[in-house]
Order: C-alpha cells, then structure tokens, then sequence
C-alpha cells in the first residue's frame, strides 16, 4: 500500500473536522456533503460532494494556504469559513459564496478578516484559555460565529468577538 502524504485528504485531522449534510429543502436532487479540513502545515481545504460527482468519490474544491502553524479548529457555516491556527489562536474568517445552497466558487471566497484571540496565558506558557476556557467558534452554522476570550487567567472577565471581523458585538 503506498503510504499517503500528510497533507492529502486521506489524513483529515479528527481535532475539528466539519461535516456537514447540506440537503437542500427546494431541490429533489439529493443530498450533498462539504468537507473543511486544516493541516499541520497551516493550510486549510475544502472537499465537497455534490449530488452530479456521486460515484465518483469527494473532491478538492478549495485550498487556502493563509496559516504558518498548524490549524487546530476550523468551521464551515453558510456564511463563512473560519479556521484558526496555534499561533496565538490565530484567526482567518472568508466568506463563502453559494448558489442554490450549494458552495461555489464564483465569484469565489474572500478574505474577511484576520485577528488573534491572545490570552496572558499564553505568556505564562499555560497554552491558551486553559482556565476551562474554549475559544470558539461558537454559534448555530447558519448563524453568526462567536469566539470567547479570556485576556487574564483567574478572571471572570469574558471578551466575546464576532468572527466576521474580530471586534465585540
């Protein structure tokens, strides 16, 4: 068997790995399945498979190489794609274009915003909100994306930030 490449689909990370069953309620044409992935490297891929590719197996739709550390959460909503990095939590939030439900690429996904989610924690070398503290993304996938921030460890001090553009509602 040969051996696969680190960075090829067929080593989806299980960290965060979003799945998504995008069934389109005014289609009868069947289901279909988007994939958003990261990699050790920083790069971040998107994989779908739309009703016309059945049998032929999920394809590589996109790939963002925006991360210079690893990619440790990622999030594919209906408005967004957000994916953050170990570097200090780095965020990159795109948009993401669709027609009739589906992802597309025209006129194709675009930068949004770039922000980090620091914690003095990292300072101290505690890696991140580790008070019990997850960063995000939260929120419902068709729905705007929330990340929780904690700048001091032992506070109950909470910044809340929009993934759209890093800042508080």
């Amino acid at each position: 068997m040969k051996e696969s490449n680190p960075e090829s689909p067929a080593s989806v990370s299980t960290r965060e790995c979003v799945m998504q069953d995008c069934g389109d309620p005014r289609s009868d044409s069947g289901n279909w399945i988007e994939i958003a992935y990261g990699t050790s490297s920083g790069t971040v891929r998107v994989i779908v498979q739309h009703p016309e590719t059945v049998g032929s197996g999920p394809q590589l739709f996109q790939t963002f190489s925006v991360h210079r550390s690893p990619v440790t959460k990622i999030m594919l909503s209906e408005k967004h794609l957000i994916s953050v990095c170990a570097d200090n939590n780095h965020v990159r939030t795109w948009t993401v274009t669709r027609f009739r439900g589906m992802i597309s690429t025209q006129p194709g996904s675009t930068p949004l915003t770039s922000f980090k989610i620091l914690s003095l924690d990292d300072i101290d070398g505690h890696g991140g909100c580790s008070a019990g503290t997850e960063i995000g993304p939260y929120g419902e996938r068709d729905d705007q994306q929330v990340f929780i921030q904690r700048v001091v460890p032992d506070t109950d001090k909470l910044y809340v930030r929009l993934s759209s553009n890093g800042k508080s509602p």
